[in-house]
């Protein structure tokens, strides 16, 4: 997807910006080489990949609409220490690099959350599904299907309510339930949100739009913004006669990348199907899967090969010590129940070491997901990269957190 909206920029900005585009290419391609860095390896903040975009984008146009100064490095620091004072008054590209950043830090830490926690789940219920079952269940598998053939009656099928405690038991101690449930809902909500104000769809097709309208503002407002910066950090050297560079022409840098435009470079997945296809394909095969572990027991011993079907409840079947009709009472519901399952001791009704680091991986994901749906990155913030971290440092216009405005805890689940 970002490699799509870098080349549908890379397209429009050839268009619309000619040669000043060409010059500086470097400076877009670092961009998006530093938004896919956070995407595929966390890498650095996204705040600080675009505040160091807008400031060096700064550095790079300023100049170009002074083509009779000389600005060395000193005056192009000064411009950039005040385009980043406390007051935010200069604001070089308007608005734009505030709706940009909220744009695509709230898609991209969607898009990123909702992908580790669909890896987390893969990851999960392949490891669950491979797991050997313990001792004591293995003892009470054994005991369920195979008694009946050393007893004599291989025909006989094991009572419904035998089969049910086993299952609860075994499946149960090993099974992801109840986070299994939290975990859903968490993809779920996420998905909602990447289908709606958080889409990466759109926030990818966005980026060239904004960066074209900050451009505009600059232009358009380029002579008290200049007026501003003489003041401050004085007049410039002027450059030689034969050193002046003429003016771009207006026309070539006055064309606002149109929507129509944007639209011939929409971004699609590799199948090319639309992003939103596929999450709401994924939503409703997750919806689907809901029950699966807590269903599980009931699904086993539905099998009328695994156990005596409910039509036959008054026949006699196995009930684990020999013919008759199972009287002890079924335990099911949550895993802390299944202390009094007589069919297992405490031990093996018990989750092991390896399934409460499952579960804990869960809600780990889980709590990714819901922190995500409310565009924030946990994981940054564990590194002390909360948003307005680097408030004071960022160009004004860039975003900042309201000093009066009350940060919300991140949400536990744990």
């Amino acid at each position: 997807m970002l490699s799509s909206a870098e080349h549908s920029l890379s397209l429009l900005f050839h268009r619309s910006f000619g040669r000043l585009y060409a010059q500086h290419t470097p400076l877009f391609s670092g961009l998006f080489s530093r938004l896919r860095d956070y995407y595929e390896r966390s890498g650095e903040g996204l705040d600080d990949a675009l505040v160091d975009f807008w400031a060096q984008l700064l550095e790079k146009m300023f100049p170009l609409l002074h083509p009779q100064y000389i600005f060395s490095p000193d005056y192009l620091f000064c411009l950039t220490r005040l385009a980043s004072s406390a007051d935010d008054s200069l604001k070089p590209f308007g608005d734009s690099p505030r709706r940009l950043r909220l744009q695509i830090t709230r898609a991209l830490v969607a898009a990123r959350a909702f992908i580790q926690g669909l890896e987390t789940g893969r990851d999960v219920v392949s490891e669950t599904l491979k797991m050997p079952l313990s001792e004591g269940c293995k003892r009470a598998v054994m005991r369920l299907t195979g008694c009946p053939l050393c007893r004599g009656v291989p025909s006989l099928p094991p009572c419904r309510g035998f089969c049910l405690n086993v299952a609860h038991g075994c499946i149960g101690s090993q099974g992801l339930d109840p986070d299994w449930g939290a975990y859903l809902d968490g993809l779920l909500f996420l998905a909602e949100k990447i289908q709606g104000p958080f889409s990466f769809e759109l926030a990818a097709q966005s980026i060239g739009v904004k960066i074209a309208e900050g451009l505009m503002h600059l232009q358009e407002n380029s002579v008290g913004l200049s007026a501003q910066v003489f003041q401050e950090c004085g007049s410039p050297q002027p450059a030689p006669a034969r050193a002046r560079r003429a003016p771009a022409p207006r026309e070539e840098v006055g064309r606002l990348w149109s929507a129509a435009a944007a639209e011939e470079e929409r971004p699609t997945t590799a199948a090319g199907a639309s992003l939103p296809r596929l999450v709401w394909e994924l939503r409703e095969r997750l919806g689907r899967v809901r029950g699966f572990w807590a269903g599980l027991p009931l699904t086993v011993c539905g099998d009328p090969r695994v156990a005596a079907d409910l039509s036959q409840e008054a026949a006699p079947c196995w009930t684990g010590a020999g013919r008759g009709r199972y009287l002890s009472p079924v335990v099911g519901g949550p895993q802390a129940g299944q202390i009094d399952n007589p069919e297992l001791d405490a031990e093996a009704s018990s989750p092991d070491l390896q399934t409460r680091r499952r579960r804990l991986q869960l809600r780990a994901a889980t709590t990714r997901m819901k922190a995500a749906a409310l565009g924030r990155d946990l994981e940054l913030e564990d590194w002390g990269e909360a948003p307005g971290r680097r408030e004071g440092l960022a160009p004004p216009g860039f975003p900042r957190l309201d000093p009066g405005q009350p940060v919300a805890p991140p949400p536990c689940f744990l």
